[in-house]
């Protein structure tokens, strides 16, 4: 599981390594998003604390406003400052996607 969280990034942290990210989760300092497809989470399990986004539908989340966020997702959306944002996935590819997009949407690092 470790090798997992070593896959994450962060606009505000770039790659975040499994004890940041367990500092992190406890301070609930974060919003960890999980862009796997609901069929992998259901397969290998939800990260604790975490929001499913998929990757596909990560531009439109993003771009939602705080009350739709809120009302679709049951979080805060996250800072446009990017503070606090982190991305997973299985093997990092779609986690570093969606750092790339988040980047493009205006979340800085």
């Amino acid at each position: 599981m470790q090798d997992l969280w070593t896959r994450l990034v962060c606009p505000e942290m770039g790659h975040i390594t499994y004890e940041q990210l367990k500092e992190l989760l406890t301070s609930r300092a974060i919003c960890l998003v999980d862009v796997r497809e609901p069929s992998e989470i259901a397969e290998h399990g939800k990260i604790p604390n975490s929001v499913n986004i998929p990757l596909s539908q990560l531009p439109i989340a993003l771009g939602m406003d705080e009350d739709q966020f809120v009302a679709q997702y049951d979080v805060p959306k996250p800072a446009a400052d990017g503070s606090g944002l982190v991305f997973s996935c299985f093997a990092g590819v779609r986690s570093k996607r969606a750092f790339e997009t988040s980047i493009k949407m205006g979340f800085s690092r």
